[in-house]
């Protein structure tokens, strides 16, 4: 699975926000753990590399895509309105 990567100078300018993206994408477990049900549940790390395309950008990187508490206020508002359509 590749990572989520947004570039401010690639929206600007080429209209292309959140795409998937980077290279040499590894998971692998990591050292820490948590206890749970008296069994080790261990956690996993990510690497990857990526070259931007653009100098002086600035990339935000994520493993989903954000879905912004904004985003949910919208759908409640629109739930609220029409609740014939979404019962």
């Amino acid at each position: 699975m590749k990572v989520l990567v947004y570039s401010e100078k690639m929206e600007k300018e080429s209209k292309i926000g959140c795409h998937r993206g980077g290279k040499n994408i590894q998971y692998y477990k990591n050292g820490i753990y948590k206890i749970y049900n008296e069994r080790k549940k261990h956690y996993s790390s990510m690497s990857f590399s990526y070259e931007s395309q653009y100098d002086k950008d600035t990339i935000f990187f994520a493993n989903q895509i954000p879905y912004l508490y904004t985003d949910l206020i919208k759908e409640l508002n629109e739930f609220e309105k029409d609740d014939v359509k979404y019962k």
